[in-house]
């Protein structure tokens, strides 16, 4: 979970850059996805030396990792998606639209899935899933995992 917007900016540049430091994976391989609007999102802006620049618009760049809205992403895949902004505004959605745009979400993701959000996001992303949402190994294995920091990193899927 995260607490303000600057800790989910933090997480989100750590995340990319353990992605391309400890798993190989490319930045042009890591899609962030966002429900809102992008330039509404908490990662908006976000970029980091080690995992390349989070750019808005598709690039070839191999150190251009893309930030985009779920429904624009549909149909595109990418090694790892790490889905933020499940937040207060997730929350306030209808279950069919959270769980639709849940759905496309994760299935962009061929290796790692990712998803930030605060308290009341995960509540209502927990309340989606017939099993429980297990935090992530990920950020064990980083050093993240504090009770603030928990995530979703597997491949699981949401009912």
């Amino acid at each position: 979970f995260y607490n303000s917007r600057e800790d989910a900016r933090l997480t989100c540049v750590h995340i990319m850059e353990e992605m391309t430091s400890c798993y190989g994976i490319l930045p042009s391989q890591i899609a962030v996805l966002t429900p809102r609007l992008v330039k509404n999102s908490l990662a908006y802006g976000c970029s980091s030396r080690g995992s390349g620049r989070l750019v808005i618009r598709y690039s070839s760049a191999s150190s251009h990792a893309v930030l985009s809205r779920i429904q624009t992403f549909k149909g595109l895949e990418r090694q790892a998606v790490i889905l933020v902004d499940i937040d207060d505004d997730f929350a306030s959605l209808s279950q069919d639209e959270q769980r639709r745009l849940v759905y496309i979400a994760s299935s962009r993701a061929s290796r790692k899935l990712i998803i930030l959000g605060d308290r009341r996001g995960w509540r209502a992303l927990q309340s989606l899933s017939q099993k429980p949402v297990a935090p992530s190994s990920f950020f064990s294995k980083t050093g993240r995992g504090t009770s603030n920091n928990v995530g979703y990193g597997g491949r699981g899927r949401m009912s």
